[in-house]
């Protein structure tokens, strides 16, 4: 599996460090909430916090609802050096991500940074949340090693919970219909109309006088 290959991969590394003090590592879903329409795509961010300690590598495992929501692309962060493995299951709603400083790094990653940029898109209206497949102290799930052990660092991971909504149709304006104008010859029949009455008149006078 790759996944725990990579998890080896880490855990070998750290082998060639010395023991130290281990800081709880935080991960965490950005943004948390959120609403958005079907077809719509939108990106979350999984950050990292080191909690000032080292990190040599992250494995990020996460579950989301397939039924409602999709991946579509996923941007690897610029925090490490190296991203090893990329898994997207939209069948089956998950993502196996991996990410490790170089060999030759001895100092690690500290600091608080996006580790990767998910792109989701809702398929179907309800409630979506994405969550880390993470238990303490199991390392076959998503975990950091930090540079001074090869214990797991992690302490917690936050999810997030989305609402998708049914897409806004596109509403069309009504257009007023125009008042019909005059057909082109009304006016020209009247004036001759007008014009025969006045001849017939005249005809009347001339007689009469």
């Amino acid at each position: 599996m790759k996944s725990s290959l990579c998890c080896f991969l880490i855990l070998f590394f750290m082998l060639f460090v010395g023991v130290g003090k281990i800081q709880a590592a935080k991960l965490i879903i950005d943004p948390p909430t959120g609403t958005y329409a079907v077809g719509q795509q939108f990106q979350s961010k999984i950050t990292l916090d080191t909690e000032e300690a080292a990190t040599a590598g992250v494995d990020v495992l996460l579950k989301y609802n397939p039924a409602i929501l999709k991946i579509t692309n996923v941007q690897n962060g610029e925090i490490f050096s190296q991203y090893i493995s990329q898994k997207i299951d939209n069948d089956k709603g998950s993502l196996s991500l991996s990410g490790i400083v170089a060999l030759d790094d001895a100092k690690g990653y500290t600091g608080n940074g996006t580790f990767a940029t998910v792109v989701f898109e809702g398929i179907a209206v309800g409630a979506a949340s994405v969550d880390f497949d993470f238990s303490p102290g199991v390392r076959s799930d998503s975990n950091v090693a930090a540079m001074s052990s090869v214990d797991d660092s992690l302490s917690s991971a936050s999810g997030a919970n989305y609402s998708i909504i049914a897409a806004q149709s596109k509403g069309g304006l009504t257009e007023a219909t125009p008042t019909a104008l005059p057909k082109s010859g009304v006016i020209e029949d009247t004036l001759k109309l007008v014009g025969s009455g006045l001849s017939l008149i005249l005809l009347s006078l001339l007689f009469l006088l």
